[in-house]
C-alpha cells in the first residue's frame, strides 16, 4: 500500500512538548469573544457616564 501523507517535517502529535507549551500561551477563540465583551461593556459605561455628566451639567429651564 502506498503512502499517500505528506510530512513537512512538523511533528503533529498531540502529545509533543513543545507543541502542547505554545498551546498553553495562545489565547484560544473565547478569549477573543471576551476581549470584545470587555471593550463593548467600557464602551458602553464610558458613553452612559458621559451622558450623565452633560445632562447634570446643563439643567432644563
Amino acid at each position: 500500500m502506498m503512502d499517500f501523507s505528506f510530512n513537512f517535517g512538523f511533528c503533529f502529535d498531540p502529545n509533543n512538548k513543545a507543541l502542547v507549551a505554545v498551546r498553553r500561551l495562545l489565547p484560544n477563540r473565547w478569549d477573543f469573544v471576551v476581549f470584545l465583551l470587555m471593550i463593548g461593556l467600557i464602551t458602553i459605561t464610558a458613553i452612559g457616564f458621559e451622558q450623565t455628566i452633560v445632562s447634570i451639567s446643563t439643567p432644563r429651564t
